[in-house]
């Protein structure tokens, strides 16, 4: 029989481990040079020059007065986005496709930055722009997960939404009751989890919609892997209060022993894909450098009232610092990184991503956004059903973690009794079998949206380690048979 009792004392001191904050030096070698990418435009491709110095390599979409619809690959990661044309330095045009005969844009109502915000009011009270709205509010990776965002992104396809704004509100989670971890703590791996997210604005959405829509995301939290998610998307918009960050751990989760070389290829992996993430969204990938690296320095300078990013001090009095090495005398103090207000590692807020270009601008509710867009008046809300998907899936969640609690008190409650009767013990054995068949059913289903730490602290088994009690069970009962 499974030793219940032990698998939660275990889990629980296993879990514990999981919570380390990052300290502010010590750490060993120098920041990863930025992926490389190819130096060269193939036959058939157009390159975009931006005015930050990055290089598109792909194939123009679709082309207005004032964007570009590109698609590419970053880091093995396939992209379509729209990029602006003030924010392009140079398009290089495939010899093969002559300037002008880029394919023509479908016909829509984007004029201004956004695509959306210069639309001309509409006054026959029927044409509007159709947008969906998405309240990505919990936990990233339970709440804020794949099916449900699926879920709510289908729905907008069958209400030819032209517009998905995601409201994404996801503040550290509550370990043991620690709403309010400080921001150094740091969780860049969950990038493995927001993988499981990101193709669905990247790659699935370009895939299935005939007319793509544009994607807006509004940050009022975006801590650990939620802050990958607003990457990828080119119009970024802040609350007052948001918060964007902890990532700062990736140079230092690996330790300072064992072989350097098998280190670094582990920061590049995921170094790469999160910059990968940013190009696909229009932004500058030195952006995760600063999120994840306790030892990149970051500065900001402005040219032609235009901000752009590069790497060092700051050249001028009018520049601005916004990462330090964090080495020395530069380590932030602790109660500089819990307050927020270190510069070890990039937290962006409402300012620090406006000044940069990340964000493209401020507001405080759903109206001031919507003023933005150019959508108070020009827009229609078809996202009907995206509140009962969301809340569908967090009630569902929140069910099956009390039924796994409920099934592991039951299955500890059965007795397979001392060798005797053969038909007492294949009842219970019946019965383990069986309550071990829910829990995977339930895991199955769930799986996504349950965080490992609450399977430990719980003491349930993952869907391997069932099927491996299943096993033994049933080899205990051939040999009672025998």
């Amino acid at each position: 029989m499974m030793q219940w009792n032990g698998w939660k004392s275990f889990g629980r001191a296993a879990a514990a481990g999981l919570l380390i904050a990052v300290g502010g030096g010590g750490v060993m070698g120098g920041a990863p040079a930025l992926a490389q990418g190819q130096n060269q435009a193939e036959p058939g491709q157009d390159v975009l020059i931006f005015a930050n110095g990055t290089v598109m390599y792909g194939k123009i979409v679709s082309e207005t007065a004032s964007s570009i619809r590109f698609k590419g690959k970053s880091h093995g990661l396939e992209f379509e986005t729209e990029y602006q044309k003030a924010n392009i330095l140079e398009i290089k045009r495939a010899k093969d496709a002559p300037a002008g005969e880029a394919k023509p844009a479908t016909p829509s109502r984007d004029t201004g930055r956004t695509g959306v915000k210069n639309a001309p009011p509409v006054d026959d009270g029927v044409t509007k722009t159709p947008y969906y709205w998405i309240k990505l509010d919990g936990n990233f990776g339970e709440q804020i997960t794949q099916t449900p965002i699926r879920q709510a992104i289908d729905d907008a396809k069958k209400q030819n939404a032209e517009v998905i704004i995601l409201e994404l509100d996801a503040a550290w989670k509550d370990f043991w009751g620690m709403e309010d971890l400080p921001d150094d703590y740091a969780a860049f791996d969950e990038i493995f989890r927001a993988e499981d997210i990101v193709p669905i604005i990247t790659q699935e959405v370009p895939r299935d919609w005939d007319n793509p829509p544009k994607f807006v995301i509004w940050v009022k939290q975006a801590m650990g892997g939620s802050a990958l998610l607003p990457m990828v998307i080119n119009d970024v918009y802040f609350s007052s209060n948001a918060r964007l960050g902890g990532l700062g751990d990736l140079t230092i989760m690996f330790g300072n022993t064992g072989d350097e070389v098998v280190r670094q290829k582990q920061i590049s992996l995921r170094m790469g894909h999160a910059q990968g993430w940013a190009i696909a969204g229009g932004h500058d990938p030195r952006i995760i450098n600063a999120l994840a690296d306790i030892q990149y320095t970051l500065s900001v300078g402005f040219r032609d009232g235009k901000p752009y990013l590069y790497e060092g001090m700051p050249n001028s009095a009018s520049d601005e610092l916004l990462t330090d090495d964090g080495m020395g005398p530069n380590v932030d103090s602790v109660q500089a990184r819990v307050a927020g207000e270190g510069n070890d590692v990039l937290t962006l807020n409402a300012r620090t991503a406006k000044l940069i270009g990340f964000s493209r601008g401020t507001v405080d509710t759903r109206d001031e956004l919507l003023i933005e867009l150019g959508l108070d008046r020009a827009g229609v809300d078809v996202s009907n059903r995206s509140d009962r998907i969301m809340d569908d899936w967090e009630r569902g969640l929140d069910n099956a973690k009390r039924q796994l609690r409920r099934l592991v008190d039951e299955y500890g409650d059965v007795r397979v009794m001392p060798p005797g009767d053969y038909a007492e013990r294949t009842k219970a054995r019946g019965q383990q079998l069986r309550i071990l068949e829910s829990m995977k059913s339930l895991l199955r289903r769930w799986g996504e949206g349950i965080d490992v730490l609450f399977l430990r602290m719980n003491g349930i088994p993952s869907e391997e380690q069932i099927n491996v009690q299943q096993e033994a069970i049933r080899l205990q009962q051939l040999s009672d048979r025998k």
